[in-house]
């Protein structure tokens, strides 16, 4: 005989001694028959109300469905009367708790039996289940951290890239600014040579305008002066060998001018 089937059988040899020895400490489940010869009569009296519609109205929601309603039967006052009376009796608190005591007893009973018989054969298969399911927990946290791992190299990585790109940022910033101060220096430099070359042109035309304006001047006076002395002369002389050699004189003054 193997040893499951050995098992089943005490197992089961046990649980039906235990069934039998519960039902006759404790049994029925249901109202036993002892009582039920004493209060028969009651008994199904009390079933009758309870279960009816309005009786279960009342039980639920009393301010909404009194006992003296509108829908209330006839004689429902004392129906409920005579339900407070019967559920106060000794005879039935005691059928209760002994009802009460064997559901207990037999739910714990019945839940014993399944917790040995998966201890007993599904341990194994349930232990191998747990071991697979601890693995793949360890597994998904073992990737969850190199996940974790992997994001952080990868903040990282983007916050060294974010500090190079404003260094970056910063040494072009300065470049340009150098550049504009020397592009500017340069400007200066040359808008300074530009006024120095255009002051001296400027010197040098006005020193040739000067200097054409003064030859102007001096010719005109020049001019002026010897029409006067030739007017002056013609008037005095009237020969025209004297006019000739004054003729002569002016060309030749003019020419010296």
């Amino acid at each position: 005989m193997s040893p499951a089937k050995k098992f089943l059988i005490i197992f089961f040899g046990v649980a039906l001694v235990i069934w039998i020895g519960a039902n006759v400490a404790l049994g029925p489940p249901g109202y036993s028959r002892a009582y039920l010869d004493q209060y028969q009569n009651e008994h199904e009296h009390y079933l009758e109300i309870i279960k009816s519609s309005y009786y279960k109205l009342y039980s639920e929601r009393p301010h909404l469905h009194p006992v003296d309603g509108k829908d209330a039967p006839q004689g429902f006052a004392h129906q409920v009367d005579f339900v407070k009376k019967y559920e106060g009796r000794e005879a039935f608190i005691q059928e209760q708790h002994r009802r009460h005591l064997y559901e207990l007893f037999f739910e714990f009973f019945n839940t014993g039996l399944v917790v040995v018989l998966i201890w007993r054969f599904g341990r194994k298969p349930l232990l191998n289940l747990l071991d697979s399911r601890i693995a793949d927990l360890r597994e998904r946290i073992e990737s969850a951290a190199q996940a974790r791992k992997a994001a952080e190299d990868r903040r990282r990585k983007a916050e060294m890239q974010i500090s190079q790109i404003a260094e970056e940022k910063a040494r072009v910033a300065e470049e340009t600014r150098e550049r504009i101060q020397r592009e500017l220096g340069q400007l200066e430099e040359a808008n300074e040579l530009s006024l120095k070359l255009m002051g001296e042109e400027l010197a040098d035309r006005k020193d040739r305008i000067y200097q054409n304006a003064r030859v102007q001047v001096k010719e005109e006076l020049v001019k002026r002066a010897i029409a006067r002395v030739e007017a002056d002369y013609r008037e005095r002389w009237d020969s025209a060998r004297e006019a000739a050699q004054f003729e002569q004189f002016i060309e030749g003054v003019e020419k010296g001018a």
